[in-house]
C-alpha cells in the first residue's frame, strides 16, 4: 500500500468516524430524551394516583361525617323517646321528627355505599337495622303497651351505644385515622 492509498484511506475512516460519532451522538441523545419523557410520565402518572387517591379519601370522609352525624341524631332522638316511653312522661317526640332522621341516616348511608369498605358498611348497615327496629318498637309499644316490647327496646338501645362506636371506630380505620377513644 503507497501512501496516497493509506491517506485516503486515513481520510475515509475519518470522514465514516465523523459522521458515525454524529449518529451516535444523535442516537444517545434521543435514547436520553426518551428515557426523560418516560421518567416525567411515571410521575405524571404517580401524582395522577395520588391526586385521586386524596379526592376519593375526602369523599369518602365527607361521607362518613355524614352518616355518623346523622345516626347519631337519629339515634339521639329514639333515646330521648325511648326515656320518655320508659318514664312514662308527656313529653311526645315528633314522628315527623324521627322519620326525617332515619331517612337522612338512610340517604347518607346510601351515599356512604359509594366509598365505604365493606366491613364500615357492614357495621353501618347493623346499627341502623337496630335503629329502625328500636323505631318499628316503640311504635308497636306506644300501640299495644305491653312492657316486654320496652324491654326488648331497652335492650337494643344499650345495644346502639356500642354499635355507634364499632361504626365510627371503622370508618376512622378506613380513613387511616388513628382511634381518639371512646366519645
Amino acid at each position: 500500500m503507497d501512501a496516497s492509498q493509506a491517506t485516503l484511506l486515513v481520510a475515509v475512516a475519518g470522514v465514516l468516524g465523523t459522521v458515525a460519532s454524529g449518529a451516535l451522538a444523535n442516537y444517545g441523545s434521543r435514547k436520553v430524551k426518551l428515557a426523560e419523557l418516560e421518567h416525567m410520565e411515571r410521575q405524571w402518572r404517580a401524582n395522577m394516583a395520588a391526586e385521586q387517591h386524596r379526592h376519593r379519601n375526602s369523599e369518602m370522609k365527607a361521607a362518613y361525617i355524614e352518616l355518623n352525624r346523622t345516626a347519631r341524631a337519629f339515634q339521639s332522638l329514639l333515646q330521648r323517646h325511648f326515656r320518655n316511653l320508659a318514664e312514662g312522661t308527656n313529653f311526645a317526640v315528633d314522628p315527623e321528627q324521627e322519620d326525617e332522621a332515619r331517612n337522612a341516616a338512610r340517604d347518607a348511608y346510601s351515599e356512604a355505599q359509594l366509598f365505604g369498605s365493606e366491613e364500615s358498611l357492614e357495621i353501618a348497615s347493623n346499627f341502623l337495622n337496630n335503629l329502625y327496629a328500636i323505631h318499628r318498637l316503640m311504635m308497636k309499644f306506644e300501640d299495644s303497651g305491653e312492657t316486654a316490647v320496652l324491654d326488648e327496646v331497652r335492650t337494643r338501645v344499650e345495644r346502639s351505644r356500642s354499635e355507634v362506636r364499632e361504626m365510627r371506630n371503622a370508618m376512622r380505620a378506613d380513613l387511616g385515622m388513628q382511634s381518639q377513644g371512646d366519645r
